[in-house]
C-alpha cells in the first residue's frame, strides 16, 4: 500500500466536547457578544447553555498518528502546529475577538483514541473566566458517553 493510501486509512473522525465552566462576563455597554468555539475562519460558534450555568461546545476533528505515536488532530475547529494543537473558545464583543481562551490537545493519548466508539466522546472541562492557554479541569481529557 502506497504511503498516501495507508495515510488516509490511519485517519480517524473523533468527537470533542468542551464544557466551559463560569462563562466569561458580559459587557455593560448592550454591544452584541457572542461566546464560542472558534473555526479557521475565525467564525465563533456558541455553545448549549445547561441548567447549572456551563455551556457545552461540541465540534467533530480528523486525527491521525503521527511517527513519534502521538495523535496529529486537523478539521475546521483545531488550530496551532500538529504538536501543539488546540481549540479556542473565543468571546467576540461587535464583531472583534476580544479575548480566547486556548485549550490545548496534547494531553490526549492515542490509546484514549483508539478507545473510542461511536457512543463515546473525548470530554474536558474549562473555567471561562480564564485567557491565553486555560488550565484543563478535572482529570483533563477523558472519555464519556455522548
Amino acid at each position: 500500500m502506497g504511503q498516501m493510501a495507508m495515510a488516509a486509512a490511519d485517519k480517524k473522525t473523533v468527537q470533542l466536547r468542551v464544557i466551559c465552566m463560569n462563562r466569561p462576563e458580559e459587557s455593560s455597554d448592550q454591544q452584541p457578544q457572542v461566546f464560542g468555539l472558534q473555526d479557521k475562519t475565525r467564525a465563533v460558534h456558541p455553545g448549549a447553555a445547561q441548567g447549572d450555568g456551563s455551556l457545552v461546545f461540541q465540534c467533530e476533528l480528523q486525527v491521525q498518528k503521527q511517527q513519534d505515536g502521538t495523535p496529529n488532530f486537523s478539521g475546521t475547529f483545531a488550530h496551532g502546529t500538529p504538536a501543539k494543537r488546540f481549540l479556542y473558545l473565543a468571546l467576540k464583543h461587535d464583531q472583534k475577538i476580544i479575548r480566547r481562551l486556548k485549550i490545548h490537545l496534547s494531553s490526549i493519548t492515542w490509546e484514549q483514541i483508539a478507545g473510542l466508539h461511536s457512543d463515546k466522546v473525548l470530554e474536558v472541562h474549562v473555567d471561562g473566566r480564564g485567557t491565553a492557554s486555560v488550565p484543563l479541569l478535572g482529570e483533563g481529557w477523558i472519555i464519556t458517553s455522548k
